[in-house]
């Protein structure tokens, strides 16, 4: 096991994704370790971070960490806003 995906190559699901442009090619697990190579990289700097999940009966989740925990909840919105609007 690594602490550092800078290096991890792309899954088949994440040349799929990259290719089709479907979230449904991606499994949760590839959308995490690719932010974390996009970080570990040093690509991006995240001050803030809200992570959404559900389980299979359906129940959500959570976790969020940062700088500013108010700023989660603008975090949030801003990327709803974005998927519904496909910005």
């Amino acid at each position: 096991m690594t602490d550092d995906f800078s290096d991890a190559p792309m899954s088949i699901g994440e040349i799929r994704a990259a290719k089709s442009n479907l979230i449904r090619d991606l499994t949760p697990r590839d959308a995490l370790i690719d932010l974390l190579r996009d970080i570990d990289a040093g690509k991006v700097k995240i001050t803030n971070i809200f992570i959404a999940h559900d389980d299979e009966d359906g129940d959500a989740h959570y976790s969020c960490a940062g700088e500013r925990g108010h700023a989660v909840v603008g975090i949030a919105y801003c990327a709803l806003t974005r998927y519904v609007t496909g910005q």
